[in-house]
């Protein structure tokens, strides 16, 4: 995978976790639970990030083990497998306690690359 493929993919992860962080940032755990289309583009975006991030080589994934690539592919597949399960605290804490800090590791790993 290029260098310019590379950032491509780094761009969407980081308008990804920004779109996520601006549609949550005023919700409590019950308002996000009680919107059921905010808890449908949540789902969707936090597929798209692990839709990405397996799309990226694993030697650049290896080299920057910081990152939580395993995580988010899992989380993807855990939401588009079990959309009859989904455990809506589970996606909460995901928003709320590693985003923020994902948005900032994605957003300075992409500027490396730049």
């Amino acid at each position: 995978m290029s260098v310019e493929l590379r950032k491509a993919v780094l761009s969407v992860m980081v308008e990804t976790c920004e779109q996520l962080l601006d549609l949550t940032h005023e919700y409590s755990f019950d308002d996000f639970v009680d919107d059921e289309e905010t808890c449908d583009e949540v789902y969707h975006n936090l597929i798209l990030l692990g839709e990405a991030s397996s799309r990226l080589p694993e030697k650049f994934m290896q080299r920057h083990k910081e990152i939580p690539w395993e995580k988010m592919i899992a989380t993807k597949e855990g939401l588009e497998s079990g959309f009859d399960v989904i455990d809506d605290y589970m996606v909460w804490t995901i928003v709320r306690t590693i985003l923020p800090d994902l948005h900032v590791q994605l957003k300075a790993l992409l500027a490396e690359l730049c």
